[in-house]
């Protein structure tokens, strides 16, 4: 007797490994990813370029207060380092610049660091030399430098901006950090780059909520425009 066929209900698909692709679709795709990540790629640049031209061009600059960036993440600082975890002497030094009226862009400041071999210290893993940053300094303004064990800060009232050099510690971990503070009108300071957002206090108690903190600040540098006795 003939077989009779198998119902259509009762018959089994092939066994699938897969979605099949040939290789005009396969290149194609490869094609078009391709150029949408060059897109990306292009637009990403474009942004942080035009994020530097703002920085470079603009006169009236505002304080960096935010360092961990993703633009300062991509900027070296030194052979080995990056802006957003080792460059807050450059920011310091740009902040007090720019509010105290000298016209300088962030690039300018790195520039003027490194010729001073500001990033010789673990290739810029290490941050900013001090001394290196000092003398940056002192090719703008008059300075008054101030250990603090010397607890000769009377000596800083006259001053128009300070940047302060501490060490904190934080669990078992250590490190250093500048930020700068600019003087206000009633005496007061506005200190960048320590916190979300910044922080306005007398020198004095801002240093001494520090080491309530387990920050050890070591060194002040005081800051006054040439042309005024300190």
């Amino acid at each position: 007797a003939a077989c009779s066929p198998v119902p259509k209900s009762c018959s089994k698909p092939a066994p699938s490994f897969g979605t099949s692709i040939t290789a005009f679709d396969f290149s194609q795709k490869l094609l078009t990813r391709t150029i949408e990540e060059e897109i990306f790629a292009k637009s990403q640049k474009i942004c942080y370029n035009e994020f530097w031209k703002k920085r470079t061009e603009k006169v009236d600059l505002e304080p960096i207060t935010i360092q961990k960036t993703e633009d300062f993440r991509r900027t070296r600082y030194g052979l080995c380092g990056n802006v957003a975890t080792n460059g807050c002497g450059a920011i310091a030094a740009y902040n007090v610049l720019n509010v105290l009226g000298e016209e300088v862009s962030f690039p300018k400041v790195i520039k003027g660091l490194r010729k001073r071999l500001g990033m010789a210290f673990g290739f810029g893993l290490l941050g900013t030399n001090i001394y290196s940053l000092m003398a940056y300094l002192a090719s703008f303004f008059r300075l008054r430098i101030c250990f603090i064990f010397l607890r000769n800060r009377k000596k800083l009232k006259t001053c128009d901006a300070v940047i302060i050099h501490y060490y904190w510690r934080f669990k078992k971990r250590i490190g250093a950090h500048f930020i700068s503070g600019i003087k206000n009108e009633d005496g007061d300071y506005t200190f960048y780059n320590y916190s979300a957002v910044p922080r306005t206090a007398s020198l004095d108690s801002f240093l001494m909520n520090m080491k309530k903190e387990h920050e050890l600040p070591l060194w002040v540098i005081g800051i006054k425009r040439k042309g005024q006795k300190i």
